[in-house]
């Protein structure tokens, strides 16, 4: 048996520079290596979920927070996107609805 603390996360997070942990439900957010956005149960570390970077404007993740509530994720990436995540559906809603001094931004976003 592995005596370090949560080795299941830390072998699934190796390279990992960005996760989020939901306070409402059992989930992790987390950016993989190849720069995909993937959600897990924090209790088994089952995927339920995973956007490549394809369905984040072409962009990597840097920056990621789950709403109080815990059914949006905030996704900001690093040339300027911003986008939601639906937990219930899974689908991601762009920000561009947004006036353009909330969205656009010429560099990386670090923190939402």
């Amino acid at each position: 048996m592995d005596s370090r603390p949560f080795p299941v996360l830390q072998r699934r997070a190796q390279s990992t520079k960005v996760l989020a942990l939901c306070t409402k439900f059992d989930l992790i957010a987390l950016v993989k290596p190849n720069g995909s956005l993937s959600l897990l149960r924090t209790m088994t570390f089952e995927e339920v979920l995973c956007k490549p970077s394809a369905d984040l404007g072409g962009q990597v993740p840097s920056a990621i927070a789950f709403s109080p509530s815990g059914k949006v994720l905030a996704v900001g990436c690093q040339g300027g996107f911003l986008a939601c995540v639906d937990m219930e559906s899974g689908s991601v809603v762009p920000a561009t609805a947004l006036p353009d001094y909330l969205h656009k931004h010429p560099e990386e976003v670090t923190s939402i």
